[in-house]
C-alpha cells in the first residue's frame, strides 16, 4: 500500500463518520496534536462543527503532497443542510505525527478537521 492509500483511507474513514454522525470514530482519524489539544471537547467540537451539514457523498479530485509528512486532498462534496443540498468544494489537510507536534514519516497519519470547515 502506497502513502496516498494510507492517506485516502484515513480521509475516507473521517468523512464516512461525517456522513454516519459518528463524532467518537471521527476524532479517532483526526491528527495527534489536534486530538491532544482537544482531547477533553473534541468529539463535542466535531459535532457542534459538523452535525448540520449532512454529508452525502464526496469525491477526490486532487492530492498535493506538501511534503513527505503532510498533503493536502481537494475533494467535492454534497451534504443537504435545512432540506436543502449544497455542493461545495474543500481541502483537506493530512499530517503524519508520530505524537502530538512531532510529524514523522513513520507515525499515523490523520486529518486536520479545521482544514475541512474552510469552504469554495
Amino acid at each position: 500500500m502506497n502513502n496516498n492509500s494510507k492517506q485516502e483511507i484515513i480521509l475516507v474513514n473521517f468523512l464516512q463518520s461525517w456522513k454516519e454522525k459518528d463524532w467518537n470514530k471521527m476524532f479517532q482519524s483526526c491528527q495527534k496534536t489536534w486530538q491532544n489539544n482537544h482531547s477533553l471537547d473534541g468529539v463535542t467540537f466535531l459535532e457542534s462543527y459538523y452535525c448540520l451539514k449532512n454529508l452525502k457523498k464526496w469525491k477526490i479530485i486532487k492530492i498535493k503532497s506538501i511534503s513527505n509528512v503532510c498533503i493536502d486532498i481537494k475533494l467535492k462534496i454534497e451534504y443537504g443542510i435545512n432540506g436543502y443540498s449544497e455542493r461545495k468544494k474543500i481541502k483537506a489537510r493530512i499530517i503524519c505525527e508520530s505524537e502530538p507536534y512531532k510529524t514523522d514519516i513513520n507515525g499515523n497519519w490523520g486529518v486536520n478537521p479545521i482544514s475541512i470547515l474552510k469552504e469554495n
